[in-house]
């Protein structure tokens, strides 16, 4: 592969399930470029049954690590799989995401320095409407804050590609967070805070492929504002202060970001979505604060 002058890491952790996990090694087995410069290593998060054998029949041809985990949550895994990473650079994926076959040789041109590297990612499942508004979602929080601004403040941790250096300076993610919810959020306000930058690269391309329920949906967004509720206690108990509040603004202009961007009968349904997503996050950070997160925080953090 051109352009790309060290190994890169693939951390991916994976909890029970198998089959997206097969899909998204395979996307990475058929990398177009240079794959002896990859690893990939699996994390399974304590999985009911062992996804050994999934990784060693997908990963022909491409060096890989298979670990097994008690069950602690994301965060902890990928933690786990950058304690015996040989990369240089450090890239985190999700097991329901693909690499388009392009990736490497897109990242290749990108990597320089001490920069995270945020890729662009895109839903693979646009008929579903849960997907689809959950993407749409993480595309306003892009335009909102990384538009317009030096460096990117917050990008989430499917396609993030950080320099292993820098990762292993600041701590690697937040063993606080058991979910997935936040962990990234934690992980980018951290990079920062160290004077690190973030660069958003929307040519480094993953598709996800996350299906969803109303039901599902609104536990994800309950979760997320569960994390929310942990990050704040963090950031106030490793004294960064107070998460200033975005304006009403930011809230008005969220639920209709579907409408401006289709201009479609289903847009309004997509938008309503997103209403509900909010109102979820709040359930979930007012629950989490209720029953004591941040005191949790205060034991950890010090």
């Amino acid at each position: 592969m051109s352009g790309c002058p060290c190994q890169v890491s693939v951390i991916i952790p994976t909890y029970n399930r198998p089959e997206l996990l097969r899909d998204c090694l395979r996307s990475v087995a058929a990398l177009d470029g240079d794959r002896s410069l990859v690893e990939v290593i699996v994390v399974d998060d304590g999985s009911r049954m062992s996804c050994e054998s999934v990784v060693r029949e997908t990963m022909q041809g491409v060096r890989f690590r298979y670990l097994r985990q008690e069950n602690s949550g994301p965060a902890a895994a990928r933690n786990t799989g950058a304690s015996c990473a040989g990369g240089q650079y450090l890239a985190f994926l999700d097991d329901d995401c693909r690499l388009n076959r392009d990736w490497l040789q897109c990242l290749g041109g990108e990597l320089d320095g001490d920069a995270m590297l945020a890729g662009r990612t895109v839903n693979g499942l646009e008929g579903n409407l849960f997907s689809a508004a959950s993407q749409d979602l993480v595309e306003y929080l892009y335009l909102y804050f990384n538009s317009g601004h030096s460096e990117a403040r917050f990008v989430t941790s499917n396609n993030m590609i950080v320099p292993a250096a820098g990762y292993r300076r600041i701590g690697g993610f937040s063993p606080l967070f058991t979910g997935a919810a936040a962990e990234d959020r934690d992980f980018c306000d951290r990079w920062l805070q160290e004077g690190f930058a973030i660069r958003y690269v929307p040519t480094v391309i993953v598709e996800h492929f996350h299906a969803m329920t109303l039901a599902g949906f609104l536990r994800q967004h309950y979760n997320y504002g569960r994390g929310a509720q942990t990050y704040h206690a963090c950031r106030r108990m490793r004294g960064a202060g107070a998460v200033r509040m975005e304006p009403l603004r930011f809230y008005l202009d969220l639920m209709v970001y579907p409408v401006k961007r289709r201009r479609a009968p289903r847009s309004w349904l997509l938008a309503c979505c997103l209403i509900l997503s909010q109102a979820s996050n709040a359930a979930g950070f007012f629950a989490a604060r209720g029953a004591g997160k941040e005191s949790r925080a205060a034991e950890i953090v010090p």
